[in-house]
């Protein structure tokens, strides 16, 4: 890839952003290729990634530097402060993707963790249900055979439903709250977020 079709393929990637924005984030990339020279276009490329990267990067300081009300009126020094931050931004990458992922890996697998335990629950519950069941069953066929033996059963199978039950209604009850809770959190954050305008 040359340094043309990089800026170029670039410009098209920024299209969203206003038309002044473009241009100063060109201006300094055509800059830095014309210092790096015809010889030192494939190590610029290498060292600064791919114009996709460039872009999401350069898209995302805009938006924050929008969210925080400095978009309105750029001035002169903007552009200066525009190149910092387009070389801050470029060198921070390597470094902030692979923290977004980590960080979406690990609400994920919390998120599963927590619902796996729940799914374990209900299967005891059901267990302890089918169990007292059965043994209610056995109990009530045992009381003409061995009817001491049969009453135990029966107390026993009894404690078995009505805790089955119990752990089950309270694991449905804990789940629906957990699942407003972590919605009320999303809620939040997307809400704080999206009040910064």
């Amino acid at each position: 890839m040359t340094a043309a079709e990089y800026l170029y393929d670039l410009r098209k990637r920024l299209k969203q952003l206003p038309q002044q924005e473009i241009d100063e984030a060109l201006s300094y990339y055509e800059e830095y290729f014309s210092e790096a020279g015809p010889g030192g276009e494939a190590e610029l490329i290498n060292r600064l990634g791919t114009p996709a990267q460039v872009a999401s990067t350069i898209i995302s300081e805009y938006a924050m530097k929008d969210m925080s009300g400095q978009g309105e009126t750029p001035k002169k020094s903007s552009s200066v402060k525009t190149m910092w931050i387009v070389i801050i931004a470029v060198l921070a990458s390597p470094i902030a993707v692979p923290l977004a992922i980590a960080l979406i890996s690990v609400v994920f697998s919390l998120l599963v963790a927590i619902f796996s335990v729940y799914f374990s629950l209900l299967v005891a519950a059901l267990a302890m249900v089918i169990a007292g069941i059965v043994a209610a069953g056995i109990g009530v066929v045992g009381l003409f055979a061995a009817p001491l033996e049969a009453i135990a059963i029966l107390g026993v199978s009894l404690i078995s439903l009505s805790l089955g039950l119990a752990l089950g209604i309270g694991v449905i009850k804990l789940g629906q709250l957990t699942i407003k809770g972590i919605t009320w959190i999303f809620a939040k954050i997307l809400g704080r977020k999206g009040g910064q305008k």
